[in-house]
């Protein structure tokens, strides 16, 4: 993971100085947290607190802080196994990072999200400042909700996209191949990993191996269920 560490290094001038683009953004902050595996099982903890630093744990342990001034980070896989990183500033940019380097995909972003299908597609979930809830995919761009607080993608069951959401009166939702689930309430951001293995010549799941769900409630304590343990565990508060 040194290239995540560079990447972030470069730009850490920039970092710094980003400023918040609304006025009023500020009591819209919200603390995320997201949990990644690589293909041989390392276990890759990645959480912003409420003073936007954002922080990764790694397998061997110890936490580094690899940058100021974030929103939000949402850590998934990519098509070739490898960790990809969504990043929102607190100036409302939208960064997408993985192993070929740092890309900056929009301005007046309050989340995003950026999953891959069984097909190798990528599909990003963004909400804008407005709080409008995006999706933009193969079939193009769909509004999906407004009034949405925060948002978190993820690979489902059938290798299809499936969306955690959160409304702005703190309602989350989570919607798959499945069908539709109300979480509850008093929410601030879910992000949910399922460590799964894909044939993606022929756009298939073949295992699911773990799953991985942390939740930040509205007075920021994080909790995580793992479903090894079968329970949330208090993780702290960020």
């Amino acid at each position: 993971m040194s290239w995540l560490r560079d990447c972030f290094r470069l730009p850490r001038s920039t970092f710094a100085s980003a400023r918040p683009a609304l006025e009023s953004l500020e009591a819209r902050d919200v603390p995320s947290a997201s949990t990644f595996f690589d293909d041989h099982g390392q276990r890759f903890e990645f959480r912003v607190d409420v003073n936007h630093t954002l922080h990764m744990k790694g397998p061997q342990g110890g936490e580094v802080e690899l940058a100021g001034n974030v929103l939000s980070a949402h850590a998934s896989r990519g098509p070739r196994g490898q960790l990809d990183l969504d990043v929102v500033l607190t100036n409302n940019q939208f960064f997408r990072f993985d192993d070929s380097g740092a890309h900056l995909l929009s301005g007046n972003v309050l989340s995003a999200s950026s999953s891959f299908d069984a097909q190798g597609r990528l599909v990003v979930d963004v909400v804008f400042t407005n709080n409008q809830l995006f999706r933009f995919g193969p079939g193009g761009a769909q509004l999906l909700a407004g009034g949405v607080l925060s948002v978190n993608n993820f690979r489902d069951a059938f290798g299809n996209v499936g969306i955690d959401f959160v409304l702005t009166n703190t309602t989350a939702i989570e919607a798959d191949t499945s069908g539709l689930r109300v979480l509850g309430q008093n929410f601030l951001s879910v992000n949910r990993f399922n460590d799964d293995v894909v044939d993606f010549e022929h756009g298939q799941e073949l295992e699911l191996r773990h799953t991985v769900v942390d939740v930040v409630f509205s007075n920021t304590a994080h909790f995580q269920f793992d479903d090894r343990g079968g329970h949330f565990l208090e993780v702290g508060d960020l």
